[in-house]
């Protein structure tokens, strides 16, 4: 029943009219008023440490002033540093013992085969979800006056439900797929410990490359004066005082968020390009894809090589273990970071 009705054309006919009848009544004044988030965020004036990077003499008295916080930030400075160190000294043992045709010769396990057609379908739906949340919120407060449903509580929230949609509509897709729909999770041959050890040691490997060209493209915007601007996650973390709202975030970057993009990039995007192109192509497009959604213009580069890793973590392992435990520590580790440098600053 599930099945006909996703893969079915009335059903999404019946969508797209809604949203469209949905956007006409709020253009033409009936009445209904979705929020511009963006604009809602952008009328929240950040602090003058947010907009630009803050001197190291700073930054070492917020430091030595609040000594829990100096010390956590010396562990994850140590920690990244090693993880440099360690990612220069992979590279280099692989280069002097002729590695490179290991790490792209290898026999790729079946993945579960997708057609555009379907993911079609399941980016539609998500669009069409993420048209329909601002109206949620309205009926919402509409039933319940006396919540209280700010933009900075409503984003999170609204992405953690359309993270779930995501995740959800893969899996429902996936019904009647071979081996099974949880094929994506397993059954490759590897063992689950084997799959994480060769996820964490190819993100090591990276992470100097990532670090070094993330600072080029720094100094490349400081010589051109541009300066980015801040995004509606930075704001959340660097502006909210909430304890509710933070975990929520940090739920949602940190684990909720990578297991849906891991599902859609990789499980569905990747998979359809793979089994029609070559693999190093469907990797570089599944990659800047997967680096144009999060609308960071510095990070693109960057992200587009997290992606390129990610899916081929997937090729190699046949599961998609390795490269949500890789999304997960990424994002966890570059929280924990900004909530520390966040901390550090307010104090100071």
């Amino acid at each position: 029943m599930i099945q006909r009705l996703l893969r079915g054309r009335s059903f999404y006919v019946f969508l797209g009219v809604l949203v469209l009848f949905l956007y006409i009544r709020t253009m033409t004044g009936g009445g209904l008023q979705p929020i511009d988030a963006e604009h809602a965020f952008q009328s929240t004036q950040p602090p003058d440490w947010m907009l630009g990077v803050p001197k190291a003499s700073e930054l070492t008295h917020a430091a030595l002033s609040r000594k829990p916080l100096g010390i956590l930030l010396g562990l994850l400075i140590v920690l990244m540093t090693g993880m440099v160190i360690w990612g220069f000294v992979l590279t280099v043992r692989g280069l002097l013992r002729g590695r490179r045709s290991s790490f792209w010769q290898f026999p790729s396990p079946p993945t579960l085969r997708w057609s555009f057609a379907e993911m079609g379908r399941i980016v539609f739906l998500v669009v069409t979800v993420a048209l329909l949340l601002p109206f949620v919120r309205i009926a919402l407060l509409a039933s319940v006056p006396s919540w209280t449903l700010d933009m900075n509580l409503w984003i999170p929230v609204a992405m953690l439900m359309l993270d779930l949609f995501v995740i959800v509509a893969v899996l429902a897709f996936s019904v009647g797929k071979l081996p099974s729909s949880w094929a994506m999770l397993g059954q490759s041959g590897r063992s689950v410990e084997e799959s994480v050890k060769i996820g964490l040691r190819s993100y090591v490997t990276l992470f100097p490359w990532l670090v070094l060209l993330l600072l080029l493209i720094s100094e490349v915007a400081r010589a051109l004066g541009f300066q980015p601007p801040l995004e509606p996650i930075h704001r959340l973390l660097f502006l909210e005082h909430r304890t509710e709202v933070l975990l929520l975030t940090a739920l949602l970057a940190c684990l909720i968020g990578p297991v849906a993009e891991e599902f859609f990039f990789r499980g569905v995007v990747y998979a359809a390009i793979r089994h029609r192109t070559g693999r190093s192509i469907a990797m570089l497009i599944s990659g800047s894809l997967f680096a144009a959604i999060h609308t960071n213009l510095m990070g693109f580069l960057p992200i587009s090589a997290l992606g390129f890793l990610l899916a081929y973590l997937y090729e190699r392992t046949g599961t998609l273990t390795a490269s949500i435990i890789v999304h997960v520590f990424h994002n966890s580790l570059l929280l924990a970071f900004a909530m520390v440098f966040r901390h550090l600053m307010l104090s100071g």
